[in-house]
């Protein structure tokens, strides 16, 4: 293939753009590649000065990617925290980012390879020292990789204080997770049944780290397709009958495979005619003639939107097939009965109401992890401080679904039991808890508020012991002094206020975190780190901080509270979920085309970390943040707005109507 930059027609739009320009003037494609390389080179020795200039530690995310020749690439992101000049001479803290390495992975994906590559870009970073923590999806090969780093770290720091177990999970892997899993026991399991065991470490990784391969085609990425074809797009569910299997004994372990009430039959149909639409031109053509026909008979204005097919590997991507084909359902109607069609008309599956009614009852399960999964995607990186918050508002929901939907109950519990799997996992790192603490939205109030006292007093505990290492670490000489009383704590923020008050009755999903009362502070303290302590647990919530990063910027504050700020900036870059690589892998699939075969490892990696440098220049990861606080009271204002449309309506309902 040519490359553009030999095309003649592009060479003469450029010399049309700058008349005074010359052939010669133009690079021809070895050329490009040579500038393409020696700009990586030069990018990454401005990127080993601006990591040295990190205040704090600098947080990572890591993933395996494989190309479409089926290389496979390791990436990892850094995140940290820089102070930059600020109007009249301040400073201001920044979070920063970049993508450290897009390298070519020989052979299988075990962790021990990939340490032993992590471990060198961090030596020739030069920031071995300045590791903080990792957020992966949980793959056993993930675990593998940084603890084959550890042992390499202590050979060269023999007394470095960090935890290779010390990972943070992506919160939008495990919601999906936990979605993909309801979606499983209402028996809409997908054709290619993703199989998570929440009894299984590993769930979906086998013991050399690599992801099995579940599809039954064995392609990864394929549709929920594993209907066999013989010319008829709706073959007779032969398998629907062996849906339904008999439920656990009392005491069991996992919920067994709900029976089937059709709401999984409900949905092949729905994948099935989707399929069949898709595969041909005139069935596509015929379906956009429905929605004009749509149009002019009811008055309505339905875009020409066409029916979309969920997909294993996309995100919410059932929610998103179902919530289209509602919408179109008028257009579905029309097109069974449109002339024209022969038998393919009739041979569409025809939906009865009360099949629609059980597609929207899904719909409404899944709407909540589509609000959270939208949250986390945006633009805006998330905060690691409001993933407990986010995550115990989200099991609250499907707490509350349980109960109102009888017949998803055993489904609903049986995702609920796999994400308080998750939810417990949290406690093997001090990631959360900490992250909240310096966070002057919530301090210490969420734990005091919703959790039970023994995890009050271990969360105190945690908070009191790293502030005591900080202390030695960066203050060894300060002088101790006695603590001022401790002052009234503020009320909490008041979107959090609302949402508990509206959803009186619930408890979460026996964890057992969040019974208890709150336990009251020390009346007196006698030292600099545990008045420190008290000052900040004395202030409560302080709402109208809700960036963060401006708040510690700060110079009274950073006096104020020394210890903290030193935390702060560990902490806060640490990502909440796998956004970074994720979007970094949609852009390399992007670049990885048939057209683009004679890209090789080497400049693979250069564009791919040139581009997340041009992207990152353009961004700002702090500003239109969606909080929690913002979260909650869009769905307090949505909760508003139904009940003033169905004013008798109980409490109870109005989440599901959301």
């Amino acid at each position: 293939m040519t490359r553009v930059v030999d095309v003649p027609e592009f060479r003469d739009l450029m010399m049309l753009m700058r008349p005074d320009m010359k052939q010669e003037d133009i690079p021809h494609c070895t050329k490009m590649m040579s500038l393409v390389q020696a700009a990586f080179e030069e990018h990454y020795k401005e990127l080993k000065v601006e990591l040295k200039g990190a205040v704090g530690n600098i947080s990572f995310t890591a993933d395996v990617w494989d190309s479409s020749k089926r290389q496979a690439f390791l990436a990892i992101t850094a995140h940290w925290v820089v102070q930059v000049p600020g109007p009249e001479g301040t400073s201001v803290l920044v979070m920063k980012s970049a993508l450290l390495v897009f390298k070519r992975i020989k052979g299988r994906h075990q962790g021990e390879t990939l340490g032993q590559v992590l471990f060198k870009v961090l030596k020739h970073t030069d920031i071995l020292a300045h590791i903080g923590k990792f957020t992966t999806n949980g793959g056993s090969n993930n675990k593998t990789m940084l603890a084959k780093l550890k042992k390499e770290l202590l050979e060269c720091y023999p007394n470095m204080d960090w935890t290779a177990e010390d990972i943070v999970f992506c919160l939008s892997h495990i919601v999906n997770r936990c979605s993909l899993k309801v979606i499983d026991l209402i028996a809409a399991t997908p054709p290619d049944h993703i199989n998570i065991d929440e009894d299984n470490n590993n769930d979906e990784y086998d013991d050399e780290g690599e992801e099995v391969n579940i599809d039954n085609e064995g392609k990864e990425g394929d549709e929920y397709n594993n209907d066999k074809g013989d010319g008829n797009p709706f073959p007779a569910d032969d398998d629907a009958d062996n849906d339904d299997e008999p439920g656990d004994e009392p005491g069991g372990g996992a919920p067994g495979p709900v029976p089937d009430d059709g709401t999984g039959h409900t949905i092949k149909l729905v994948r099935r005619t989707v399929r069949a639409i898709q595969v041909s031109p005139q069935r596509k053509d015929a379906w956009e003639a429905c929605i004009w026909l749509v149009n002019s008979r009811d008055g309505t204005a339905l875009s020409e939107l066409h029916l979309i097919l969920d997909v294993r590997t996309h995100w919410d991507s059932t929610y998103a097939m179902i919530k289209r084909f509602i919408l179109m359902h008028q257009v579905y109607t029309y097109f069974r009965i449109l002339p024209g069609q022969g038998d393919f008309a009739a041979s569409i599956p025809n939906l009865l109401e009360e099949d629609w009614h059980k597609l929207e009852a899904i719909l409404v399960v899944l709407s909540v992890p589509h609000k959270i999964q939208m949250c986390l995607s945006g633009s805006s990186m998330p905060l690691l401080a409001e993933v407990v918050p986010l995550f115990e508002l989200f099991m609250q929901d499907w707490e509350q679904q349980a109960r109102m939907k009888p017949q998803y109950r055993r489904a609903i519990k049986g995702g609920l039991k796999l994400a308080a799997k998750h939810y417990k996992k949290m406690d093997d790192t001090d990631a959360y808890v900490l992250a909240m603490f310096v966070h002057p939205l919530y301090r210490l109030e969420h734990i005091r508020e919703h959790w039970d006292k023994d995890y009050i007093q271990d969360s105190e505990e945690l908070i009191k012991s790293t502030m005591r290492k900080y202390k030695v670490k960066y203050f060894p000489d300060d002088v101790e002094a006695p603590a001022p009383p401790v002052q009234p704590r503020r009320q909490q923020h008041p979107s959090m206020q609302r949402v508990y008050n509206e959803v009186q009755g619930l408890h979460i999903y026996n964890t057992g975190r969040h019974v208890g009362a709150a336990a009251t502070p020390g009346q007196r303290e006698v030292n600099s780190m545990d008045r420190e302590y008290a000052e900040w647990v004395a202030k409560g919530r302080e709402p109208e901080h809700e960036d963060v990063l401006l708040y510690w910027s700060n110079p009274n504050v950073k006096k104020q509270w020394p210890i903290l700020w030193r935390i702060a900036m560990d902490y806060l870059p640490i990502q909440a979920t796998s956004v970074p690589w994720e979007r970094l892998f949609s852009s390399s699939a992007n670049m990885d085309t048939p057209k683009r075969n004679h890209i090789g490892p080497q400049l693979m990696e250069a564009l791919q970390v040139l581009k997340y440098l041009i992207k990152r220049n353009r961004l700002s990861f702090m500003r239109h943040l969606q909080s929690l606080s913002n979260l909650v009271d869009n769905l307090l204002a949505e909760k508003e707005e139904v009940l003033s449309v169905h004013a008798d309506l109980a409490v109870d309902d109005i989440f599901s109507i959301i």
